[in-house]
């Protein structure tokens, strides 16, 4: 197996952007891999090399605490607290010929502040979206943004004799949520022990105030003789 470089222009390429491409280029029986939502700035970009393409995060993701997923908004954010698993669903959508491999990697960048992908691989004939599953195995909590590169993906050419993929794509489960309530969960689970420092502060504070504005015994008065006798 060799590394198919990602060419989108001239005799050589190895990546399309449309279907009509795909299968004017042999479809499942060609040598190129059609990519929809493509990232063109990366492809160009000569600074980086061309031998791997990085995924980006997808309008939906599912945290592992929840049975359901969650519907990225706009500018969505996805926080991952430490320890904590969500499986990301990807931008791309990809079809792979019989010909051609994939492998999906973690991001150096990511690495260095504790996030990590599992590794997963695109059989050939695969077609559909990604679903990535990253894992924070820092002590921190980390934020990965819609649209943020997450993941890396590498191609390798196949031998003849391959059995192609022919199985639905794979697809996160569970009905969808809006993005706002994980947010606002995971800010709670985030800042619980200051909660519970307030909360604390705030019964010492009301306790000291009770106290202080309770009459003492030597302020209560008694009845006295005189008082008693003007009352009858």
């Amino acid at each position: 197996m060799s590394v198919i470089p990602f060419i989108l222009d001239g005799s050589n390429r190895t990546v399309v952007e449309t279907r009509e491409e795909y299968e004017k280029a042999g479809g499942l029986e060609g040598d190129v891999i059609f990519i929809q939502n493509l990232n063109i700035k990366q492809i160009h970009n000569t600074k980086s090399s061309n031998a791997s393409y990085d995924l980006r995060v997808g309008d939906e993701y599912r945290d592992h605490r929840d049975s359901g997923k969650t519907d990225l908004l706009e500018n969505g954010i996805i926080s991952l607290q430490p320890g904590s698993a969500v499986i990301i669903e990807t931008v791309e959508s990809v079809q792979f010929p019989k010909s051609r491999f994939g492998h999906v990697v973690p991001k150096v960048s990511l690495l260095q502040h504790g996030l990590s992908n599992t590794s997963s691989k695109i059989d050939p004939g695969y077609e559909g979206k990604l679903s990535i599953t990253v894992f924070n195995l820092g002590k921190r909590t980390v934020e990965l943004k819609k649209g943020q590169d997450f993941c890396t993906l590498y191609v390798l050419d196949v031998r003849e004799g391959v059995i192609p993929y022919t199985k639905d794509p794979k697809k996160i489960a569970g009905n969808a949520r809006k993005d706002l309530l994980s947010r606002v969960r995971d800010f709670i689970e985030t800042n619980q022990t200051y909660f519970t420092i307030i909360l604390t502060i705030a019964t010492i504070v009301l306790t000291v105030v009770q106290i202080t504005q309770s009459p003492s015994k030597q302020e209560v008065q008694t009845p006295t003789k005189q008082s008693i006798e003007k009352t009858k």
